[in-house]
């Protein structure tokens, strides 16, 4: 069954549980009672105000009327639930999850920049080991930015600080866990794990510090400051100017 047609369903199955006619729910969504009667034959033409506006009128979300399954979910032969309940189950697990979930958060907050500004024009979200988590083109230059989420500290939650540090050291035991200075131009700290908001901090890499009689090196941890001084900034833009 399309996706059309299982809209249609459910817009019939919420109005008939109501008990409301077509031309009552068409009053509290503002929507003719003939747009409704073709919604409920096929919703494949359903614009997104209509989502919004009909919603509204059942007082749930605008996702109920999508019955959407994510491609993992079909992926993995699980539901979104049991996906979450299994990754609720292990430390790593979250601590994974939420690296990855920052990751995605960062993307967001580039591509509403890139659309509002041209100096901002690609972004490449990479996942592989040695890269750095984006590459976007700033004012026709490449930038590389890392993403790291803030350390939790449940009896400080004034204090940011983030790691940056890689899994392991190489097989002969020397050090491949400390970043080099070069490997990424600007760095993102994620603040969720300490302020529960999926808000950001930025400073370019020319600016972080380094280990005593080791400057190609970064250390591996550093203080945020709270509330936000140079060189921080929670503007992106001004970090990838800054990094240049």
């Amino acid at each position: 069954m399309d996706l059309g047609k299982r809209v249609a369903i459910i817009l019939q199955d919420l109005r008939g549980r109501r008990g409301w006619s077509h031309g009552e729910l068409a009053l509290r969504a503002r929507v003719s009672e003939q747009r409704l009667n073709d919604l409920e034959i096929a919703a494949d033409s359903m614009t997104l105000s209509e989502i919004t506006s009909i919603a509204d009128a059942f007082e749930i979300t605008p996702g109920s009327l999508l019955p959407l399954d994510h491609k993992l979910e079909t992926e993995w032969g699980a539901s979104a639930w049991d996906v979450l309940s299994a990754t609720a189950r292990g430390f790593r697990a979250k601590v994974c999850v939420l690296g990855k979930l920052a990751e995605f958060k960062l993307f967001e907050i580039i591509e509403e920049h890139r659309e509002l500004d041209s100096r901002l024009s690609t972004v490449t979200w990479n996942d592989a080991d040695d890269q750095p988590d984006f590459l976007v083109t700033w004012d026709g230059a490449p930038v590389r930015i890392e993403c790291k989420n803030v350390r939790r500290y449940a009896d400080k939650p004034s204090r940011l600080r983030v790691e940056l540090q890689k899994t392991r050291n190489s097989k002969d035991g020397s050090n491949t866990r400390s970043y080099r200075r070069d490997k990424f131009d600007v760095l993102a700290a994620c603040l969720y794990n300490q302020a529960r908001s999926w808000r950001f901090v930025f400073c370019p890499t020319k600016h972080l510090v380094a280990p005593p009689s080791l400057p190609d090196l970064l250390a591996i941890y550093h203080e945020i400051p709270s509330p936000t001084t140079l060189p921080w900034t929670d503007k992106l833009i001004d970090a990838l100017q800054e990094s240049r």
